[in-house]
């Protein structure tokens, strides 16, 4: 906690590292097809799935995949959404 106070700046700093972590992680992975132009916002997501970007939001919060949170804005893995709704046999509702 004093620490937090000495360095209010650390929870964003923590934040940042994770999102580069991710990054780094997508590029070295075994599966090629992964990469940087994979990092899309809601209203992506939702044209690439043919869906309105609310039900973006109620999938996620159902908790259905994953988002990068930065500020107040998400940011989607697609290949990432894309597994999990599959693995949740969601896909094929959409």
């Amino acid at each position: 906690m004093k620490e937090q106070l000495l360095h209010p700046n650390n929870n964003i700093l923590d934040k940042l590292e994770k999102i580069l972590n991710i990054l780094n992680n997508i590029g070295s992975q075994k599966d090629n097809s992964k990469n940087i132009s994979d990092i899309i916002d809601r209203e992506e997501l939702a044209n690439r799935l043919g869906v309105s970007t609310r039900t973006i939001i109620n999938l996620e919060k159902r908790n259905q995949f994953k988002s990068i949170k930065i500020g107040r804005l998400r940011k989607y893995v697609f290949s990432e959404v894309l597994h999990s709704l599959k693995k949740e046999n969601l896909l094929h509702k959409m």
